[in-house]
């Protein structure tokens, strides 16, 4: 029997939401460079990557498979959170708050920017790392969870068939045995017919 993913909904929320917003922060600096874009393109191949894990579900026997899942989910929300509050909190901090967006205040907020940028440029490197981690230990998992998944649903199946026709078999040598007892008997024509009809709408009920 399958079964959901363990992972809360709330933590999957609070996951993708996270995701958007460091997101939409890189995206905010403008002119950002290569390797903004690659973190940007990080962080939606993980987006993606929970995603698909947020709608898994796996079997029954897959419960140590779905423990080291939930566990690389809970370290990249660990990842997430603590870069928000280390370095995006200290972006939001570096830029004017004005009502009105003067040229001063563009200036000001490019150079804030810019600087943040330098200032942050070795936690970048390490968000960018782990997050590339994180996305190739859940594609890698969820790769094996899959295939094993569909490993037991085959092995159920064989074992299934195994036991239909062990019971197909068991119920033919039956009809054999009593068709054989009824000619013994004596029994003719319509007799013959009804006890032969009998036996053959106990095979069908194998098959429902």
């Amino acid at each position: 029997m399958s079964v959901g993913f363990g992972f809360s909904a709330g933590d999957f929320i609070a996951a993708l939401g996270l995701i958007s917003q460091i997101i939409h922060a890189l995206d905010d600096i403008k002119g950002a460079g290569h390797e903004y874009r690659e973190l940007i393109s990080e962080l939606q191949t993980l987006e993606t990557a929970l995603t698909r894990v947020k709608g898994l579900e796996v079997e029954s026997e897959q419960h140590s498979q779905l423990v080291a899942l939930r566990q690389a989910a809970g370290q990249c929300l660990a990842t997430l959170d603590q870069f928000k509050t280390q370095c995006l909190k200290q972006y939001d901090k570096s830029l004017q708050k004005h009502d009105s967006r003067t040229a001063v205040v563009h200036l000001k907020d490019a150079f804030m920017k810019a600087k943040w940028g330098v200032s942050m440029q070795d936690k970048l490197t390490w968000f960018k790392a782990n997050i590339a981690a994180h996305t190739a230990s859940i594609n890698m998992l969820l790769l094996t969870v899959q295939f094993d998944s569909a490993s037991f649903r085959e092995r159920r199946r064989v074992a299934q068939h195994g036991s239909l026709t062990a019971n197909l078999e068991k119920t033919s040598t039956s009809l054999y045995t009593r068709i054989s007892e009824v000619y013994k008997q004596g029994r003719r024509g319509v007799e013959v017919g009804k006890e032969i009809l009998e036996v053959a709408i106990s095979i069908m009920k194998v098959f429902t």
